[in-house]
């Protein structure tokens, strides 16, 4: 009887070890990602429910974010994205922002965060603090060189910044399970090889428009845009108000209020000024508005587009084909037959 417990106990153990059940992360596209690395081997929990607005942190999941506190590990962003991880206390805490490679950072504006001497100077720092033995974290490093430019967050949108980050993930992530280190890491090169793939045909079906102008009112899509030289146009306050800032995107100051009246009125002859076809938004970009825009008489559901548009069942690559499918229904019509 005592050995079928015993037993019993080391299977218990066993089946526990295989499985790391309380990994942690801030949003679904980090899940996303991590998924086709672990595959069914961790369950991951996210803390900004689905269709939750990422800014508003009245709207989070208040158990999963006291959760980690216990956690294996906590897997977020950035700091700079979401302030609010930086009162988490985690025995792991990661930021996704810390494996990407500054050349390929892409700020707010839509442009390379670092280039030249300052990307030179940039990288050398960083060597050099992750050689000191009370290393700073690597966003204090990359603070320092910014000089009042904001990085933009969502590096998911551009496939090779995602596939540039796996080996770190993949490392963690076997640190955490090193029993299934060998799947994790089969995985992570089945997932790079599609990546380089699904790269390679996404630029030849956008080839046509590169250099496009394409105008947006939050920096969802800088990555996107950058990756496959669509020439972003923001619309920034002073589009509508004179004297507004002209670099406050509208997203990153929740101070400008947008009168959705006002913004279709000018909307056309905003985009063009911008030489822009269409408005692309993301679903978190003032709902009201978006919503206004449905029952709109004056603006074309062609001239309004939504993006983003996570659905429950996503997995990583739909997020990247819905943008190219929403992109070729602006820039590149089908012909009637």
């Amino acid at each position: 009887m005592k050995k079928i417990i015993m037993s019993s106990i080391l299977f218990f153990a066993l089946s526990v070890s295989l499985y790391a059940q309380d990994v942690i992360v801030s949003s679904y596209p980090v899940k996303l990602i991590l998924q086709e690395i672990t595959g069914k081997y961790v369950d991951i929990d996210v803390i900004i429910p689905f269709g939750a607005d990422p800014f508003d942190s009245t709207q989070f999941n208040q158990a999963y974010l006291r959760g980690t506190r216990i956690a294996d590990a906590f897997i977020y962003i950035s700091d700079d994205f979401e302030p609010w991880a930086k009162d988490v206390h985690a025995e792991k805490k990661i930021a996704i922002f810390d494996f990407v490679p500054p050349e390929m950072m892409i700020d707010i504006e839509g442009n390379p965060a670092f280039t030249g001497k300052v990307l030179e100077k940039l990288i050398e720092a960083i060597a050099k603090n992750e050689n000191m033995k009370m290393s700073k974290p690597r966003n204090t490093v990359i603070q320092k060189f910014l000089k009042g430019k904001k990085l933009c967050p969502y590096f998911w949108h551009d496939p090779l910044v995602v596939q540039a980050v796996l080996p770190g993930l993949n490392t963690l992530l076997s640190d955490l399970i090193p029993i299934r280190a060998g799947n994790f890491t089969q995985n992570t090169n089945r997932f790079s090889a599609r990546v380089t793939g699904v790269n390679t045909e996404l630029r030849s079906i956008l080839a046509p428009i590169k250099y496009q102008s394409f105008a947006q009112v939050s920096p969802i899509l800088n990555y996107f845009t950058a990756r496959y030289k669509l020439y972003t146009n923001h619309i920034y306050s002073n589009d509508l108000n004179k004297g507004g800032d002209p670099f406050a995107v509208f997203s990153y100051n929740p101070q400008i209020k947008i009168n959705s009246e006002e913004l279709e009125a000018k909307l056309p002859q905003i985009l063009a000024d911008k030489k822009a076809p269409a408005y692309f938004y993301s679903e978190f970009d003032f709902p009201q508005m978006a919503e206004h825009f449905k029952y709109s008489k004056t603006i074309s559901r062609a001239q309004v587009c939504l993006f983003y548009g996570l659905n429950t069942d996503d997995r990583y690559f739909d997020i990247l084909y819905r943008n190219v499918n929403i992109i070729q229904q602006v820039y590149m019509p089908q012909e009637e037959k």
